[in-house]
């Protein structure tokens, strides 16, 4: 077992990162300091557009990261892909439920702890679709509002019976409120249809078409 005790050692992190939303991958690196926590670099992650944020799986304090980091990517590449040279990225096999994995790390003559990760999986493609909405001001079910995951473009069109439309937004968020947008006044009560186009972050394109209904009492 390795001791890290001394203040001039050049001491860091090594770590693992999963995503619920990026199955069949695992990213693996280093922070060059002990103050550069793990979880510091994930949350840098989540700014970068991933719908949810990354999980530390694993982490392990050690002597020379860097040279660790470079013989730990080495020795996976042997077993697994990676994504490119200038990327941390592994693939593993897709999970389809949450699963242990067990792993431990020898680097040079140090022999280090037997650790678990729990790669949490979820269903970050099919998306939820509400098909009634009550907009009356009570504070609850107030928006139409269609939730999908890992979505980089995103355009959604409200129709009445009629074909006229009466509400267009280019975010997910909060989603229609009931009200014609070009004067404000409330949408009656009623069957309206909805067309969504979307793209995700892989590439993929989409569309999405249906009925929802609007009460108001």
């Amino acid at each position: 077992m390795c001791e890290i005790n001394s203040p001039s050692q050049n001491v860091g992190w090594i770590y693992c990162l999963t995503n619920p939303c990026m199955p069949g991958l695992v990213k693996v690196g280093m922070t060059k300091s002990q103050k550069r926590l793990p979880s510091i670099r994930a949350s840098e992650l989540f700014t970068t557009g991933v719908p949810v944020p990354f999980i530390v799986a694993l982490e392990k304090m050690v002597i020379n990261p860097v040279e660790k980091e470079t013989s730990l990517h080495n020795l996976l590449s042997k077993y697994s892909e990676r994504i490119n040279n200038g990327r941390e990225f592994f693939k593993t096999p897709a999970l389809y439920q949450s699963t242990p994995y067990y792993v431990w790390s020898d680097f040079e003559l140090c022999r280090g702890d037997t650790g678990i990760i729990y790669v949490t999986t979820m269903d970050c493609e099919t998306a939820f679709i509400p098909n009634v909405f009550t907009p009356n001001g009570d504070g609850y079910n107030e928006y139409f509002t269609i939730r999908l995951n890992e979505i980089q473009c995103f355009h959604m069109d409200i129709y009445n019976r009629w074909g006229v439309k009466l509400f267009e937004t280019d975010s997910v968020e909060p989603g229609w409120d009931g009200t014609i947008q070009n004067d404000g006044n409330p949408a009656p009560e009623g069957t309206y249809y909805y067309v969504v186009d979307f793209c995700r972050f892989n590439g993929t394109k989409g569309d999405l078409k249906g009925s929802l209904t609007l009460i108001r009492n």
